[in-house]
């Protein structure tokens, strides 16, 4: 049940005093709500239906980000292949070419 707009106009006003004077005791918003008796779950919402309007939080327009695209670094002087299992040889700059002809060979019979 939503409540008449002059009984909430009636209820800011009353509580429009208190939260200005809460901005500038110091104190608590449990201790000054408490002081006046009033709940602090109640306190709380006054005091978010009374910020000033360039401190409410507007949500952020949608769109998009920038995004740039880097490729990975390139190690100089190393080659990786991928195999079709998902395997991979990795071989680096002055690497024994023999023993590269001897892995790759082992790779195919595999």
């Amino acid at each position: 049940m939503s409540m008449k707009p002059e009984v909430r106009a009636r209820i800011r006003a009353e509580m429009a005093p208190l939260v200005a004077a809460w901005r500038t005791s110091g104190e608590t918003r449990r201790v000054f709500a408490g002081r006046h008796g009033i709940s602090v779950p109640k306190f709380d919402y006054w005091t978010r239906q009374l910020r000033p309007a360039r401190a409410r939080r507007t949500p952020p327009a949608p769109g998009f980000a920038a995004v740039a695209v880097v490729p990975p670094p390139v190690e100089a002087g190393v080659i990786e292949l991928v195999l079709a299992r998902g395997d991979s040889v990795v071989v680096r700059a002055g690497a024994d070419v023999v023993l590269v002809r001897a892995v790759l060979s082992a790779v195919v019979r595999c």
